[in-house]
């Protein structure tokens, strides 16, 4: 299968950082991963649970306020 038929993967970034969100979330989108965003914990259990498309992969940083 060629690889530009495939999906792309979906990445969740959780971090308190705006600067860090959005250095990641520039990254990540321009190597082609699909990228959601979330400033806390709670944000991101909200997003992953709302969200009906699939999360492949959360990349979080252990220290934030909210949980």
């Amino acid at each position: 299968m060629c690889v530009s038929s495939m999906a792309a993967a979906r990445i969740l970034v959780v971090d308190d950082d705006a600067v860090t969100r959005r250095i990641l979330e520039h990254a990540l989108s321009e190597t082609g991963y699909e990228v959601a965003v979330a400033g806390n914990g709670v944000e991101a259990l909200l997003s992953l649970q709302n969200d009906h498309a699939k999360t492949d992969l959360v990349i979080l940083d252990r220290q934030m306020p909210k949980m």
